[in-house]
């Protein structure tokens, strides 16, 4: 049971990375499109590509690294920020909604009007009235 706990709190875009080295760009190229078919977009994981295999001193060093959708081969550090994109994108739309949230929840405190409508809208029969006297009143 210990594990499932930990598990629940996984956050939700921790990306996986596979970087693989083979033998010709060819075969690069071709896994990479495997995967694109297999993932079906799947944003969860970063699938880099590289060759040849025999050469891996150069492969952390140099823009060698192919990654499903780049057009130029990247170094391993460019690579990097690339899984991690995702989790950016996420976290820009979280803070955007954020956002719009607390500014409506200003534009309501400051209109006790406005207030009373929204909370009609949303409760049940007879909540509404009760939660924007509470409001009027400085009640939470």
């Amino acid at each position: 049971m210990r594990q499932g706990r930990g598990l629940a709190r996984t956050p939700p875009l921790l990306p996986a990375l596979l970087f693989l080295t083979t033998t010709t760009e060819k075969r690069a190229r071709s896994f990479l499109a495997t995967m694109r078919r297999e993932l079906d977009g799947d944003a969860a994981l970063l699938t880099c590509a590289c060759d040849p295999a025999h050469s891996l001193p150069d492969c952390a060093t140099e823009p060698r690294w192919l990654i499903d959708g780049a057009n130029e081969p990247v170094d391993l550090l460019g690579a990097l920020p690339e899984a991690r994109r995702p989790y950016d994108e996420e976290m820009a739309r979280t803070q955007a909604r954020r956002r719009e949230e607390e500014a409506e929840r200003e534009r309501l405190l400051s209109d006790p009007e406005a207030l009373r409508s929204h909370l009609q809208r949303l409760a049940s029969p007879g909540f509404g009235d009760r939660a924007a006297r509470r409001a009027r009143l400085g009640g939470a």
